[in-house]
């Protein structure tokens, strides 16, 4: 009995991966930044931190801060963020690799259709907040994917995907009528509830921010700054983090990578002042 609980459990994660396999595509972000600080002394030695830019400009609108402290307030309701543990709490038939995957096909699917990277983060996003309530099979998981990327697509961008869209990218596997079921039940889950901040939310802020003193960096910043924010979307253990700290930490990094002589603490004054 076993050992046919465990037959059925691995053709069903093969299942799984035949149709996801795709997203392990190589994407090249990388190439042609530069860093010359190799050796450990040129790593460890920074500045002391630089005091706050005089009057910066992006920081002279007072509507950003009363709009970044209203998300700051959605990000933290409970009711609005994915569970950090559902995977061990919820799910009995998928794993953090599962979720993995199908985050990568989301990654290659938004590229491919150049969906703007907001659909990307919300689908993500409800994928999570779905799996935290659902115990969902992992035979379904591609069909949730396609779910959530469709009710992104129709929040965030103007030119929404189609249900034939989806289901050409899932080489028909699904009928028409699975993904609406798949959508609404999606739809009830989030109590319609579709605009909760993600990471690009307040990355897009940090990003303009965080370059300010650094010279020479706007070809590189922000490129960089997203890739690394990419990554963050396949750690399962990034669900336990707000979505405003984990953009925090990708700009504080991108910073340290693409300068590591200026002192990346120096992000905390520009926080403190959004």
């Amino acid at each position: 009995m076993a050992n046919a609980e465990n037959n059925t459990h691995s053709s069903s994660s093969s299942e799984i991966c035949d149709h996801l396999r795709p997203y392990k595509k190589r994407r090249y972000v990388l190439h042609g930044f530069t860093n010359v600080a190799t050796s450990k002394k040129s790593v460890l030695q920074f500045q002391k931190p630089v005091p706050m830019l005089k009057n910066p400009r992006p920081l002279r609108d007072r509507c950003v801060s009363d709009i970044y402290e209203y998300l700051r307030w959605i990000e933290i309701d409970p009711t609005r963020a994915p569970s950090p543990n559902y995977i061990e709490k919820v799910q009995c038939d998928i794993s953090a690799y599962t979720r993995a995957i199908v985050v990568g096909w989301l990654v290659e699917k938004t590229d491919k259709y150049e969906l703007v990277s907001d659909v990307l983060y919300s689908s993500v996003a409800y994928l999570d907040r779905f799996l935290s309530f659902n115990n969902t099979p992992i035979d379904k998981m591609l069909l949730l994917g396609l779910s959530s990327l469709l009710v992104a697509s129709k929040y965030e961008d103007r030119r929404a995907l189609t249900i034939e869209d989806l289901r050409y990218i899932a080489g028909y596997s699904c009928s028409n009528q699975e993904v609406v079921n798949m959508e609404a039940d999606i739809l009830k889950v989030l109590k319609f509830e579709l605009g909760s901040p993600t990471v690009n939310t307040f990355l897009t802020r940090f990003v303009t921010v965080g370059q300010e003193d650094i010279d020479n960096s706007s070809l590189h910043f922000e490129p960089l700054s997203r890739y690394i924010a990419e990554l963050s979307l396949f750690d399962y253990h990034c669900l336990k983090f707000l979505p405003s700290l984990v953009a925090a930490s990708v700009v504080f990094l991108t910073r340290f990578i693409l300068s590591p002589n200026t002192h990346p603490w120096v992000m905390i004054y520009f926080f403190m002042c959004i």
